[in-house]
């Protein structure tokens, strides 16, 4: 079922604002936690539990009426996992390249939206919102890197948060599209 044509569709610019945010908190680690965070793996693990904590209920408000809070967030978290394991197969296995990005941003897609798909049990076509994903979260992944190389000389710390903001912003307007459509399916 498509989301109502009648109705003005807010999911995916409130998605990409609150997810934005979160994004924001959690690359801030990166920004001010030089000091604090002495390993890529001690970084890494604190930008994710940024994202653990705060994506959730900064998401929920898409499927209000479907889930609650709490299980939403379970849900979140165990999809944001997921994605999380697949984009480092493609950054740390196949390489901090284009290939390892791509594929990590495709199979993180897939997975993510496959699991909140059947955790929220919802008759939704996965293929089409794996596509809207995918497309939403490279493109601001790429955006934020760009806007990163582009401010950093003039503002280290700036353009590393600018890259968490676009990226959290394409990673909430993919999950916006994908739970607006969650939201507008039939129980099965």
């Amino acid at each position: 079922m498509h989301p109502n044509p009648s109705r003005p569709n807010f999911d995916i610019p409130l998605a990409a604002l609150r997810f934005g945010a979160v994004a924001i908190a959690s690359y801030s680690c990166w920004a001010f936690g030089s000091g604090v965070f002495r390993t890529q793996a001690a970084l890494y693990s604190a930008c994710a539990v940024v994202f653990l904590v705060g994506g959730g209920p900064a998401l929920h408000p898409s499927v209000r009426g479907v889930v609650s809070p709490p299980r939403f967030s379970v849900y979140f978290l165990l999809a944001f996992l997921a994605y999380a394991f697949f984009w480092c197969v493609g950054w740390f296995g196949i390489g901090s390249n284009t290939h390892g990005e791509i594929f990590g941003s495709m199979a993180g897609s897939a997975a993510f939206c496959r699991l909140l798909i059947l955790l929220c049990k919802r008759p939704v076509p996965a293929l089409p919102c794996i596509a809207v994903f995918f497309l939403f979260h490279t493109a601001g992944y790429y955006m934020g890197e760009a806007a990163h190389f582009a401010l950093r000389e003039m503002s280290p710390k700036l353009s590393m948060l600018a890259w968490g903001a676009l990226h959290g912003m394409g990673i909430g307007a993919g999950a916006g599209y994908l739970l607006g459509r969650i939201r507008e399916a039939r129980s099965p």
